[in-house]
C-alpha cells in the first residue's frame, strides 16, 4: 500500500509501516492532485482541503485526518465516491486542556488562587470542552456550558446556558468545531454583538476554530476594550493572519493547543485502528505509543500553597509563555504566512499533564493537582 502522508503527522512508520510498500511525505498545504493520484492511502492534517478538486485523478482506498475537527474534509464528496474516511475525535483534548489550564494560570500568575473564584464558561461541549468542563469542575471553578445542539438532545437542558449568558462569564472559552450550516452555524458566532456583552476584566480564549472569533470584531473591540484580555491559539485566517491583534492579544500562539507528543501519536494509532475496522485483512494487535516515547517529566513540589504548586507544576510540564515568545517572533518575518507553518513544523516536543509524576509530601496542594490530572503517587 502506498501512502502520503502530511509531514506533521508522527509515527506513521510505527503505525503503517507493516502495510505500506511506500510512505511519503509532503508538507500539508502542498499536498496536490498529482501526489494523490500516486497513493493508496492519504493520511492529513486540518491544513489539507480534500474535495473533489484534490481526488480528480483518483480515488484512494481509504483517507484519514488526524485530527479532531474536519470542516477541512469534503465528507459528501467522499460518501459519494466510496471512500472510507476516518479522523481522530478527542486525540488531543487533554493537550487542549492543558492548554486551556496553563493560559489561565498565566493571565492569573500574580495570585493564581482567584481562579477559583471566576465563573468561566465553556462555548461548545464536544470531546475537547467536555472534558474541560470536568476539569475544571474537579478544580473547584464555576463552570457554565453552552452548547445548543446538545441542549437540544439531552433533558437536561437547564444545565446548559444561551450563548449571551456564556459571554457575561468572568472567562470565556471557545471550543466549538467550524460550521456554516444547519440549525446552529458558529462561523462568525462570536461577533460585535456578543464581544460586547464581556464584562469588565473578562477574559476570551480561543483555542477551537479561528473563524468562530470574528477576527473584525475583534479588531474593532480591543481598542475600546483594554481591560479584556484575549487568548488567541486559533485566527482567522490562517495562515496570514491578522497581524494588527498580536500587540493586543495577551497570548498569541499559532494553532498548536493540541500539539502534545501524546495527542499527536493518538491521533496516528486512532487512524490505524479505522483502517483495521475497514479493512480486515489489515488488523493486527496495535502497539502502546509509550513504547516510542521519552519518558515523561517528573517534578518536585515543595510549595504547599495549593494554586501556587499547581501554577508552579503546570509551568514546567508547559510554559505557554515561550509559545507565545516564539510565535510573536516568527510572526516578524518577511513571509508570516510561511513562519507560520515552520512555527508548527517545528514545534517543541510538549507532554501531556496525565502522563507526568509530581512527587509532593503531605500538603494541602495534593488535591489539587490530582484534580488537574498530573499523577500524584501515593
Amino acid at each position: 500500500m502506498r501512502i502520503l502522508a502530511d509531514e506533521n503527522i508522527p509515527g506513521v512508520e510505527a503505525y503503517f509501516g507493516d502495510i505500506a510498500t511506500a510512505i511519503s511525505y509532503a508538507p500539508g498545504r502542498a499536498i496536490n492532485t498529482a501526489q494523490v493520484a500516486a497513493c493508496d492511502l492519504l493520511l492529513v492534517r486540518s491544513v489539507t482541503p480534500v474535495n473533489a478538486s484534490l481526488l480528480q485523478q483518483h480515488r484512494p482506498q481509504f483517507i484519514g485526518s488526524a485530527t479532531i475537527g474536519i470542516d477541512h474534509i469534503d465528507v459528501e464528496c467522499l460518501a459519494k465516491q466510496q471512500i472510507p474516511f476516518a479522523h481522530a475525535p478527542g486525540c488531543n483534548a487533554d493537550a487542549v486542556g492543558d492548554y486551556v489550564l496553563a493560559a489561565l494560570l498565566y493571565v492569573h500568575a500574580d495570585a493564581p488562587q482567584r481562579l477559583a473564584d471566576k465563573t468561566v464558561s465553556v462555548i461548545g461541549a464536544g470531546n475537547v470542552g467536555g472534558r474541560l468542563v470536568k476539569r475544571l469542575r474537579a478544580l473547584g471553578i464555576t463552570v457554565r456550558v453552552c452548547d445548543p445542539p446538545r441542549a437540544e438532545q439531552t433533558p437536561e437542558a437547564e444545565a446548559f446556558v444561551t450563548l449571551a449568558d456564556a459571554m457575561q462569564a468572568d472567562v470565556v472559552c471557545v471550543h466549538t468545531p467550524l460550521t456554516g450550516e444547519g440549525a446552529h452555524p458558529t462561523r462568525q458566532l462570536i461577533s460585535d454583538s456578543m464581544l460586547s456583552l464581556l464584562p469588565q476584566n473578562a477574559v476570551l480564549l480561543n483555542a477551537g476554530r479561528g473563524a468562530v472569533v470574528s477576527a473584525g470584531a475583534l479588531e474593532r473591540f480591543l481598542p475600546q476594550r483594554p481591560d479584556v484580555q484575549v487568548v488567541l491559539d486559533v485566527w482567522e485566517p490562517e495562515p496570514d493572519i491578522p497581524r494588527i491583534l498580536l500587540p493586543q492579544v495577551r497570548l498569541a500562539t499559532g494553532h498548536i493547543a493540541g500539539y502534545s507528543l501524546e495527542g499527536k501519536w493518538r491521533g496516528t494509532q486512532m487512524l490505524r485502528a479505522a483502517l483495521n475496522r475497514v479493512y480486515p485483512e489489515y488488523d493486527r494487535p496495535l502497539p502502546d505509543m509509550a513504547t516510542f516515547l521519552p519518558p515523561a517529566p517528573r517534578i518536585v513540589v515543595l510549595d504547599d500553597d495549593p494554586w501556587q504548586a499547581l501554577y508552579d507544576s503546570v509551568e514546567a510540564v508547559y510554559d505557554i509563555a515561550q509559545d507565545d515568545r516564539r510565535f510573536r517572533l516568527a510572526m516578524r518575518a518577511e513571509e508570516p504566512a510561511r513562519a507560520f507553518d515552520q512555527y508548527r513544523k517545528t514545534y517543541v516536543q510538549r507532554r501531556e499533564i496525565q502522563q507526568c509524576r509530581v512527587l509532593v509530601q503531605e500538603s494541602p496542594a495534593r488535591p489539587l493537582l490530582r484534580a488537574a490530572g498530573f499523577q500524584i503517587p501515593s
